[in-house]
């Protein structure tokens, strides 16, 4: 089981994660449809475990990983990377506009404030996008692509650093 899921989220892992990606692209390359990777990277995580602890900070994660789950279809894939990155991919994608509605429904999700003991918080989340075909052929580069545009946001001080197409 932990080689293919993560031990905190119960979401799948990079390895599985990958391995559904390569047979979505090559589902993709088949029947001419689109995907899309989303790098989700939870800002200022950091200082949730060196406030409260990393036993709330697991919590804090699963309760993250739960919203995740609940803005993406059944069809898709949601993993954790490890450490405050996720990864979703979006299988059979007919317009962009899809992307850019679930990107922004993960940044609200995330945003919504989080019970801690104390209080609550509050995390934000940077989210970097690529999409297939337009902007890459293989698993290992939408994923290096999205995680480019996700820092990419986080330096120009966006919470996104969405595909070019998005306004």
């Amino acid at each position: 089981h932990l080689a293919h899921y993560d031990s905190v989220t119960g979401l799948a892992n990079r390895n599985l994660f990958m391995a559904h990606l390569g047979h979505a692209l090559d589902r993709a390359k088949r029947v001419g449809s689109q995907l899309a990777v989303l790098f989700v990277d939870l800002d200022r995580f950091k200082h949730i475990n060196d406030a409260v602890g990393h036993g709330v900070g697991d919590t804090v994660l699963k309760l993250i990983a739960n919203r995740l789950a609940g803005t993406v279809r059944a069809c898709d894939v949601l993993a954790r990377l490890g450490g405050d990155e996720f990864i979703v991919l979006l299988q059979g994608l007919r317009t962009s506009r899809q992307v850019d509605h679930c990107s922004a429904q993960i940044r609200a999700e995330i945003a919504r404030p989080i019970p801690v003991p104390g209080g609550e918080c509050r995390i934000e989340a940077a989210v970097g996008i690529a999409l297939f075909p337009d902007e890459g052929g293989s698993a290992e580069a939408l994923v290096e692509l999205a995680d480019q545009r996700m820092y990419q946001g986080k330096r120009s001080g966006r919470s996104s650093g969405e595909h070019p197409t998005t306004s």
